[in-house]
């Protein structure tokens, strides 16, 4: 995805309606205007292949001081037809406020096939933390993240290694505990949450779960947008043989 349209989302109101099973939004007719500044910091690689969303749309108070997790979609076949290794997973963060400190983690879970074309990610309720099962790598262990002053950081964290991937998963992102970031209406004032592909995101993609609950879908909890969550990755290599089986018998003849 390229960098190419830039808005911003500010703060209305706070919903905290958590009415379980079903997922409320977390902010309540917010309005978007302005523009998402210029990446800060860019930590690209020369990975054979980056999938998920880098695109500054828009921006706007939206995380929970802990227990927040988000999930961006991938099918490393579109991009590797062997599978993919060496994953790092990146996550685009806005910094509006003074400089301050939240922790996170990162793990690759399972997609669950839901019908018509659509995964949702492999998680549990309450909490929703990947126990074993649904984990295809990882997890990350939980490290700090900071920000501040109008800065947009693409931060990120190699994934712990394992066997080449070749089934469609999630990336996961959680928002740990927040250490130092002043918080407004349950929010946290730092960072912000960035989307792509403003008002018209791509469905079964992006999944946000919080407080217990399960994920769902940005576009049902009032996120008018993808997470701007990516991987990047190399492509396995299938290993071959030197030497066929005739020629191997023409040894011994």
């Amino acid at each position: 995805m390229h960098l190419r349209y830039r808005f911003a989302l500010s703060l209305v109101a706070l919903s905290l309606a958590l009415t379980a099973p079903a997922m409320a939004a977390k902010i309540s007719n917010p309005s978007f205007q302005g523009n998402v500044p210029a990446l800060s910091s860019a930590q690209g690689t020369a990975a054979d292949c980056s999938q998920g969303y880098t695109d500054l749309a828009a921006e706007g108070q939206w995380y929970f001081p802990q227990d927040d997790y988000y999930y961006s979609f991938v099918n490393p076949l579109t991009c590797c037809p062997n599978g993919v290794e060496n994953l790092v997973a990146h996550w685009i963060q806005y910094w509006p406020n003074p400089t301050c400190t939240i922790n996170v983690q990162a793990w690759i879970v399972k997609a669950i096939d839901s019908g018509g074309g659509c995964y949702i990610p492999d998680a549990g309720i309450d909490p929703p933390d990947p126990t074993g099962a649904e984990t295809l790598l990882g997890p990350t262990i939980v490290f700090p993240i900071s920000g501040g002053d109008n800065a947009v950081i693409d931060h990120f964290v190699p994934i712990p290694p394992g066997p080449c991937v070749q089934e469609r998963f999630f990336v996961l992102w959680k928002i740990v505990s927040n250490v130092n970031c002043t918080v407004s209406g349950g929010a946290l004032d730092n960072p912000h949450i960035v989307l792509a592909n403003f008002n018209a995101p791509d469905p079964c993609a992006s999944y946000n779960g919080f407080l217990g609950n399960p994920p769902g879908e940005n576009s049902a909890l009032g996120l008018p947008g993808n997470t701007t969550i990516y991987v990047e990755s190399d492509c396995c290599i299938v290993k071959t043989l030197p030497s066929t089986w005739g020629k191997v018998k023409t040894l011994y003849r």
